[in-house]
């Protein structure tokens, strides 16, 4: 009897106590299938669904054939000319064999992959192509069935996701494949002769290959592109698309964490229930191949929801013995829903993922979450196994909470504790961005090697802007983020590198020091976490020459964290609990600006047109008695506007004139003000006066709400019930307020002598 080679590795490995630290241990994508599994199954290729039911056998592949069929997809790619970087969308309702093999191959060449819903319609697709930045797009093709003719449903869908694709790509000008697999070769590319270089990629040698931690290797949409109309008038009918850049680092370190989290072991089976185009069908297919284990696999054009039908799972679970389960909150419902459960399955345990923020559909983790008491049905009636919520939106790369089945792990009601070697989570105020204690609600942010520290601005989008809107940098000024672990990330520039602006995470009890004056990257002293690096880019502003030097000087570092667009709380033992969707509050806030520009511009428009009618009058000297000059001046709402704004507390502001018996006219101002601004007459009054000249200072201020300050100014000048701001000291909202024990005093004109 002959010993595969790599089963003796395996056996060596084994011996001397090494096989634990070997099953987990990647730096790239590139590394993925593992040799160490050479032999062991990789995948189970599902036959296309025939009247309800699965009909012939999956067909198997091991490790070692999905590494041939990566590298045949890889060389085809190369020698038409696919170099590093170039991105290349996958449109594919499901996450089939034929998505897996070419996104592992992509990744392999130091392409960038992004992944797309199938399920969007013609606009939709060319929203998401667009965002993505995609040159090349990748779709199935229509596959033969059993008895060698084209299955009427399955073939259905393929064409009509090709013809979808090929009508996008041919109006983008996009190069448009697709994939197929056959019997004999597996997985194969068809480019019906088209390239995308004229030569082949490798011409420029092999140093392109080298597939650095820190490049990007996959885009995901951050928000769905939807066909209403967008409130902030960027993207036209489109909604606002931007896409998430995860790196290899970012992806093998939640792939890691997830294994770990769950306990991973070799040839466990599991059903990947989602495409690729969410972060939860990516860290499940990355974490099963990373732990040796072996992946379900549906055809190319099946529908997700087909799984979870009572007459298909049950018998897809006990013919394929699957050891555990990920799968969404509505797929769960369906299984529960179908009933004819079985009283004992193999199943180990259930993985509820939420967080997703689907593309097809826009819902939150909120939108369908699982109750504690569907939780316990679901674990006791119908799978008699753990239904562990989780929580893992794109920014973590489908990871960064996760109730587990160890001591302590598990906690009802919420999705989990953050795996701290991959990702740290903190709860931030909406409006100040500081960290919020345990208990209070704030946007979830995230941070660490498993999170994601850039984002791509859609079509017409400010680049600086969408950063704003995601990122947020929190310099170490003492004030730690309430996580279950003693050290606090901080973020460290170092030198620019080959691919990208890397950077160095390490722990507060970690010093970091420049060498040879920034020449080579930072050192670390000492290393809390088994050795192992943690590289994330910071922020574009931190690479400039300035910022580099004070950091050489020692300067303070800080931490890059992540929005993720939910709503949500940190318990006292660092559970997590969502409670609302942030994107909304964000939708609402711009559709109330889009309101005040509009509202602006039709005041712009009527002052232009009455201009056009009379005579300007903004500065008229009337020479009446030759010893005295009498002005008229007129005043810029605007820029009293733009003055009052400018104070930290004071939201939207809206200024407008009444009329007064000694100057004709006098200013008012109505103010919004940020939730828990602290705000007063006195305190605005004084640095609104340090802005503008005297005759342009409000004569009074009045607190108003959302739907009061986007009103016309003539019915602002109209409403006699404004409340005055003079009756609002300190935090607005609170109870009771001593005001200011100090008045201004008053501007007095001295008599010229």
């Amino acid at each position: 009897m002959s010993i595969n080679r790599y089963d003796l590795k395996e056996a060596v490995l084994l011996a001397r106590g090494e096989r634990e630290a070997e099953l987990l241990r990647l730096t790239t994508l590139r590394e993925l299938p593992k040799s160490l599994f050479f032999s062991k199954p990789a995948t189970s290729a599902l036959p296309a669904p025939h009247r309800g039911s699965w009909k012939g056998k999956p067909v198997v592949y091991s490790h070692g054939e999905v590494y041939k069929m990566v590298e045949s997809v890889a060389a085809t790619m190369r020698e038409c000319g696919v170099r590093p970087a170039t991105v290349c969308a996958l449109v594919t309702p499901t996450g089939s064999v034929e998505a897996a093999v070419f996104f592992l191959a992509l990744v392999w060449i130091g392409a960038i992959a992004a992944p797309v819903d199938a399920g969007l319609d013609i606009q939709g697709l060319a929203v998401a192509l667009k965002a993505c930045g995609a040159t090349i797009v990748v779709s199935p093709i229509p596959d033969d069935g059993a008895d060698g003719e084209l299955d009427e449903r399955d073939g259905g869908e393929a064409l009509e996701i090709g013809a979808r694709v090929a009508s996008v790509a041919k109006n983008m000008g996009i190069i448009s494949w697709h994939l197929y697999r056959t019997t004999n070769e597996g997985v194969k590319l068809e480019m019906h002769g088209t390239r995308a270089g004229a030569s082949a990629a490798w011409k420029g040698g092999s140093a392109d290959y080298k597939v650095d931690p820190e490049e990007v290797a996959v885009h995901l949409l951050a928000s769905p592109p939807s066909m209403d109309t967008a409130a902030d008038g960027d993207l036209g009918a489109a909604h606002v698309v931007d896409v998430v850049r995860l790196t290899h680092r970012n992806l093998v370190s939640s792939a890691q964490a997830f294994a770990t989290s769950y306990q991973l072991k070799v040839e466990q089976t599991t059903l990947l229930s989602c495409a690729l185009h969410d972060a939860h069908g990516l860290v499940v297919l990355l974490a099963t191949l990373l732990s040796g284990g072996q992946l379900v696999l549906p055809p190319a054009t099946a529908e997700p929801e087909e799984f979870f039908a009572a007459d298909m799972f049950w018998p897809l679970v006990s013919s394929l013995s699957l050891d555990w389960l990920s799968a969404s909150p509505a797929n769960l419902r369906t299984v529960s829903a179908g009933g004819n459960f079985p009283d004992q399955s193999s199943i180990g345990f259930v993985r509820v993922a939420t967080g997703l923020h689907t593309a097809s559909a826009g819902t939150s983790c909120t939108d369908d979450a699982l109750s504690i008491e569907d939780v316990a049905f679901l674990s006791k009636a119908v799978f008699h196994a753990p239904v562990l919520p989780a929580y893992g939106p794109a920014a973590a790369a489908g990871h960064a909470a996760a109730n587990t089945t160890g001591t302590n792990g598990g906690r009802p009601g919420t999705l989990g504790k953050p795996p701290l070697s991959s990702v740290r989570l903190a709860v931030l105020d909406p409006v100040t961005r500081a960290y919020l204690p345990s208990g209070e609600v704030g946007d979830v942010a995230v941070t660490g090697p498993g999170a994601s520290t850039s984002v791509l601005a859609g079509a017409g989008r400010n680049e600086e802007a969408v950063r704003k809107l995601f990122l947020h940098e929190a310099l170490d000024d003492g004030e730690e983020a309430p996580t279950n672990d003693a050290d606090a990330l901080l973020l460290a520039p170092v030198a620019s590198g080959k691919y990208s602006t890397p950077g160095t995470m390490v722990t507060a009890s970690q010093s970091v020091r420049a060498a040879d004056g920034g020449k080579k990257a930072w050192e670390v002293d000492a290393v809390s976490s088994g050795g192992v690096y943690h590289n994330l880019p910071p922020l574009s502003a931190r690479t400039s020459a300035a910022a580099a030097a004070a950091a050489a000087a020692g300067a303070q570092t800080a931490t890059v964290w992540f929005l993720t667009g939910d709503r949500g709380k940190v318990d006292k033992d660092g559970f997590l609990v969502v409670v609302g969707d942030a994107r909304e509050m964000r939708a609402a806030e711009a559709r109330k600006l889009a309101v005040v520009a509009a509202a602006e511009q039709r005041r712009k428009a009527e002052e232009e047109a009455a201009l056009e009618e009379e005579p300007a009058a903004a500065a008229v000297l009337d020479v009446v008695d030759p010893n005295n000059v009498t002005k008229v001046v007129a005043v810029s709402l605007e820029d009293v506007e733009a003055a009052v704004e400018s104070h930290p507390a004071v939201a939207v502001a809206r200024a407008f004139g009444r009329p007064d018996p000694r100057f004709g006219s006098e200013v008012y101002c109505a103010v919004l003000v940020k939730v828990g601004g602290r705000l007063s007459e006195p305190w605005l009054l004084l640095h609104v006066q340090s802005l503008l000249p005297a005759a342009a200072v409000p004569r009074r201020f009045y607190v108003v709400d959302e739907e009061t300050v986007v009103a016309d100014r003539s019915v602002l000048a109209a409403d006699t019930k404004l409340r005055p701001l003079s009756g609002v000291s300190g935090f607005v909202g609170a109870t009771v307020v001593r005001p200011p024990s100090w008045v201004p005093k008053s501007r007095r004109v001295q008599a010229s002598a």
